[in-house]
């Protein structure tokens, strides 16, 4: 395997982390599908480059790399709205415990 391979599989290893510990749990819906869309338009303007519209490997990549993308985008929003129910619950459980008198 050579250092090309290795240096692309390390940077694909990190966009996922990326997406999952930052990008995918953040308030705003839309910046977790800021690194799937780069992906999309970098595979393409890629394939455009390089004038290999045709090889179907490409193509394969973009849309794995799409789907593995937005698959861990969807579990980390998942993720961030079952913390959210339970640090609500947490907050909620002292103020009904104040409202029953005690």
């Amino acid at each position: 395997m050579s250092t090309t391979h290795l240096a692309m599989y390390a940077a694909g290893l990190a966009l996922l982390l990326v997406q999952r510990l930052v990008v995918s749990k953040r308030s705003p819906w839309w910046l977790g599908a800021v690194l799937p869309a780069a992906w999309l338009t970098a595979g393409v303007g890629f394939l455009l480059v390089q004038e290999a519209t045709g090889a179907w490997q490409g193509w394969a990549a973009i849309a794995l790399g799409l789907v593995v993308l937005l698959g861990v985008w969807a579990e980390g929003r998942e993720s961030r709205e079952k913390r959210l129910q339970r640090e609500d619950a947490r907050t909620d459980a002292p103020n009904a415990h104040h409202a029953a008198g005690h």
